[in-house]
Parts: structure tokens; C-alpha cells; sequence
């Protein structure tokens, strides 16, 4: 250790002899920066500082090395002696920098108190720094990272951005004078990137049934008779979510929808209670059952020898359901239409696997065909006491319905071998032609014949015609005269 501390000395000694490093640290103003502010209370006198941040590290380093002298006086002073020789450059240095610092000087002061305990109550001198002629000064730089400065924009759409300005990177730089480097100082402002955020509300409308609707008696009108008098209109609901930005992440957060209901208004029938003498005319739904008988498909089975014939599987008969609406007037059926008539469930056809022939392979291929047929309307004739006989009045126009069949169509070889209805639906039910027949008599007159004999006179009428033989005696008797 001792040899050690013996090597430091001269080393530093060289050092010291060569570069005379302690001037320099008289230049305070070197060393200033970003100050570490204390409590309002605190204001230190004027003839002192607050430390920066480099000042309050060497506070630190210069607390620590005097605990360690004060322990090495108190257990080894020969350590001590060798510590304080090693050391007192790097104390003088800190002396002259935190000169202006009340810990700085309260350090210093402890240093010296130690020094002169380690040498029996004497005191050491402590060198007087002097300027340094020539300072080493070196700089750095740092980029200062850009930023984001987001900004709401109630006109663009939620969560949609747009820079406006890209933003500048800043500039610090750090000056080192003789190795020690200062806090910085920003050469270059940094300028935030801009950008703009939308924060439009969203507006959704959907549409609300009306009311169930409003039936007023009329006395006007004859029982069964019901005709609108005020249309129904929807009503609507509006659900509006606003956004609110976020300025740290640049994110539009959805704020709790508002919901804002505008009631629909009922549509107003007017129902007749006028009664009359009316025959009695209803209506019931009649559901009728057929049996769709299945259907027997022959394949080919590889495996059976030519001849050969077996069932698989059993064929299943379908079930046909027809649902028929009845108007019967005054009892007596009157029309009757077709509502739905659907396959439920289809037929499953029966397969008979068949051995094939010596040499053809049929080739054997199902599919799809959609059917659609005319449901002809019927002709409904209704006896109307109020209208003359012999004359007809058509009330309802009759319309033709649909019906839609879909078959499963196998082929063997291109031809149709079979063919098995998969669905049968009345797609358009047929609605009946009505024709109002009179039944009122009307007065007959009574038509009668006779023959009747009229005499007249005919008019007889003068021809004239020229005569040649008198024209001749005409003029013999002008020459005479001459």
C-alpha cells in the first residue's frame, strides 16, 4: 500500500511539475449550468451559489473522501498521511470549484481541520490557485428528440391525422474546460411536430316503428269496412358519440354516446259500423296431406355380377302438407286459394344397386333444377241482389300466383333417369277474380208483330229526246220564209 501511495506522489509530482494543472479551476464561470433550485426559504447569501448538478456531485465525492481520512486518522495515520498526499491536488481542484458553494466550502474547511489533526494540530498551507494560461476546451453535441404536440380538430373525422408541421430537431451542447464538462446548454431550440387530430362526433340515424295503430268508429261506414285516414310515420333514433382527445398518446377516446328518440306518430284507420243486411262471409285455414310417392333408382354396383339385383336402402314415402285458405259465404264454400304447399318431409327414392353390363359403365350425374309453374287464378261468381239480371260487374281482378319446385335430376349418360322433387312451395299464392252476377228482376215489355199495307203514288217523270226528222222540217220552213 505504501509503495503504492509512494508511486501516486511521484507520478503526481511529475504531473504537477509538467502541465501545472491547478489555475485553471479559479474559473468558476466555466462550470456553470442548469443551477438545482432550493426551497424559497433557502436563498443563499450573494456571495454564494446554489450547485448545479456537477457541482453537487463533487459535493458528494469531496463528503466521501473526507469520511474516509477522519477514518483512516483514527486507525491508520501512516494511510491517512499517504491519502492526504495523493489526494490534495484533486482537493485543491474542488476547493477553487466550489468556492461559491456553502457545502463546498464547509467540505473544504473539513479537509483542512483533518490535515492539520493528522499533523498534531498544525495547519497545512493550501496553495493559491492561479489562472490557467492555456484551458483545454472541448466540445459535444446532443440531438434533442422531437416531440409531439397533438391538437383536436372537431371538423375531421374521429381519429384521422394530419401533420402540419413536421417539427425540428433541437440542439445541447457541452463544453469540457481541462476535463470537467458543464451541464449543457441548448444551442438549437427544439420545435414540436404538429399534428391534428379529429375529434367529429359521429352521428348514427336509424328508423323506429310507428305506433301500433289507432281504430276510430265510423258510423258512415259499413260494418267491416276499414279506410286509412292518417298515414303512419316512423320514428327515429339518433345516437351521437363525441370524442375527446387524448393529448399525450394523440388519441381520440369515444365519450359515452347520447341517444336522442323522436317518437313516430300512429297510423288512423276508420272502421265502419254502419250495419246492413250482409250475407255472413268467413274465412278458415284448411291443411290438406298427399303422399309423394318415392321414386326407385337403379345404379350400377362394380361389385355385383350382371343380373344381380339389391334393395339399398328401402324407399320412404314424402309427405306433401297444402294449406288452403276457405271463404265460405253464408256457409257455402266460395273460393279457395292456396297459401303455402310445401314438401315436408321430401321422398327418399329407393336405390336398387344393379350388377353392370360386360362392357358400358353408365355414368351416373344428380343435380339442381328449379321449376317455377302458373297457379292459375279461379273465377268466384257472388249473386248481387242489388244489380239487374243478366248483367256482371267484375269486383277483384284475378291474379296468377307461382309455385316453385325444385328437383334433384340424376342422369345416366347425359339422359334423365330420375327425377325427385326436393322442395314444392306455393312461392305466390293465386288471388281470385270476383264476379258480381244481379239477381234483381227487371220489367219485361212486351214486344209484339203485325203487318201493315201502305198504298203511295209514284210521280212519273219526262224523258226528252232529240228527233232528227224534226230538226229537218225546222229548217226547210226557215228557207221557205226567206
Amino acid at each position: 500500500m505504501r509503495s503504492k501511495r509512494f508511486q501516486g506522489l511521484v507520478g503526481l509530482a511529475l504531473i504537477a511539475s509538467l502541465l501545472n494543472p491547478l489555475p485553471w479551476l479559479g474559473q468558476s464561470s466555466l462550470f456553470e449550468s442548469t443551477k438545482v433550485l432550493a426551497a424559497e426559504e433557502e436563498t443563499p447569501p450573494e456571495d454564494e451559489i446554489l450547485p448545479d448538478a456537477n457541482q453537487l456531485k463533487a459535493i458528494i465525492d469531496f463528503t466521501k473522501l473526507n469520511d474516509e481520512l477522519e477514518s483512516l486518522i483514527d486507525s491508520n495515520p501512516e494511510e491517512a498521511g499517504y491519502l492526504v498526499e495523493d489526494e490534495q491536488a484533486k482537493v485543491d481542484r474542488w476547493k477553487a470549484y466550489l468556492a461559491q458553494t456553502a457545502d463546498g466550502k464547509a467540505q473544504a474547511a473539513r479537509w483542512d481541520a483533518l490535515v492539520a489533526r493528522l499533523n498534531g494540530g498544525g495547519s497545512t498551507p493550501t496553495p493559491t490557485p492561479t489562472p490557467n494560461p492555456d484551458p483545454v476546451v472541448t466540445t459535444r453535441t446532443e440531438t434533442i428528440a422531437i416531440t409531439t404536440v397533438y391538437t383536436a380538430d372537431a371538423n375531421l373525422e374521429a381519429n384521422k391525422q394530419v401533420e402540419t408541421f413536421a417539427g425540428v430537431a433541437g440542439v445541447k451542447t457541452y463544453t469540457t474546460t481541462d476535463g470537467v464538462e458543464d451541464a449543457g446548454v441548448v444551442t438549437v431550440a427544439m420545435q414540436p411536430r404538429q399534428v391534428t387530430v379529429g375529434t367529429k362526433s359521429t352521428v348514427v340515424t336509424e328508423s323506429i316503428p310507428a305506433p301500433k295503430d289507432i281504430e276510430e268508429l265510423d258510423a258512415n261506414l259499413e260494418v267491416g269496412a276499414r279506410v286509412l285516414k292518417k298515414v303512419a310515420v316512423p320514428g327515429t333514433k339518433t345516437t351521437t358519440t363525441s370524442y375527446t382527445l387524448n393529448t399525450d398518446t394523440g388519441i381520440a377516446v369515444a365519450n359515452a354516446p347520447v341517444e336522442t328518440i323522436v317518437e313516430g306518430t300512429a297510423a288512423v284507420y276508420l272502421v265502419g259500423t254502419k250495419t246492413t243486411n250482409l250475407p255472413v262471409v268467413t274465412t278458415k285455414e284448411v291443411v290438406e296431406t298427399q303422399v309423394v310417392a318415392f321414386e326407385t333408382i337403379r345404379e350400377d354396383d362394380p361389385n355385383l355380377e350382371v343380373g344381380k339385383e339389391v334393395d339399398e336402402p328401402e324407399g320412404v314415402n314424402g309427405e306433401r302438407t297444402i294449406f288452403y285458405t276457405v271463404r265460405k259465404t253464408d256457409g257455402v264454400e266460395k273460393a279457395r286459394t292456396v297459401k303455402s304447399d310445401s314438401i315436408t318431409p321430401p321422398a327418399t327414392a329407393k336405390v336398387m344397386r344393379v350388377g353392370p353390363k360386360p362392357v358400358h359403365v353408365p355414368v351416373v350425374t344428380t343435380e339442381e333444377v328449379v321449376e317455377t309453374q302458373v297457379v292459375a287464378f279461379e273465377t268466384i261468381r257472388e249473386d248481387d241482389p242489388n244489380l239487374e239480371v243478366g248483367k256482371e260487374v267484375v269486383e277483384t281482378e284475378g291474379v296468377n300466383g307461382e309455385r316453385t319446385i325444385v328437383y334433384t335430376v340424376t342422369k345416366t349418360d347425359g339422359v334423365e333417369t330420375a327425377r325427385t322433387v326436393k322442395s314444392d312451395s306455393i312461392t305466390t299464392p293465386a288471388t281470385a277474380k270476383v264476379i258480381k252476377v244481379g239477381t234483381k228482376p227487371v220489367r219485361v215489355p212486351v214486344v209484339t208483330t203485325e203487318e201493315v199495307v201502305e198504298t203511295q203514288v209514284v210521280a212519273f217523270e219526262t224523258i226528252r229526246e232529240d228527233d232528227p226528222k224534226h230538226l229537218k222540217l225546222f229548217v226547210k220552213m226557215i228557207q221557205i220564209s226567206k
